[in-house]
């Protein structure tokens, strides 16, 4: 869930979707997180609060950034990488490491957009543009 987060994962309905996981099985996991301090609530107003990167589960961005990167090297998809991570001021990829190959700049998970790569599953693609 911590890494759906980063990817602009803000519904619960579009967690169950994207994870492929039984509402029951998000629905215990989500509490565990808030209480570990990864995720919290952010209140939403006329809508149910949604779950949200705390700042403890933030620290987590390098390792699973690191991880996607790691992945796309030794168990690539076929048509590409599924997403793009941006650096959100001058538009640069990131590297493994999480520098941006323009500005060569450290990105924090907060400068970070994920976009949609080559093999990004179209539904996906169409839940995540939804995204607010």
């Amino acid at each position: 869930m911590l890494r759906d987060a980063f990817y602009g994962i803000r519904h619960f309905p579009d967690f169950q979707t994207h994870l492929g996981a039984p509402c029951v099985v998000l629905s215990e996991r989500l509490p565990t997180l808030i209480e570990h301090g990864l995720q919290t609530r952010r209140p939403e107003p006329d809508q149910p609060s949604r779950p949200v990167c705390a700042d403890k589960g933030r620290t987590l961005w390098p390792a699973l950034h690191a991880l996607r990167s790691w992945g796309e090297q030794h168990a690539p998809a076929p048509g590409g990488p599924r997403r793009v991570f941006v650096h959100d001021s001058c538009g640069g990829e990131l590297d493994a490491t999480g520098v941006c190959g323009t500005c060569r700049q450290q990105v924090g998970p907060e400068q970070v957009l994920a976009t949609p790569g080559p093999d990004l599953d179209p539904a996906l693609d169409r839940m995540l543009s939804a995204q607010p």
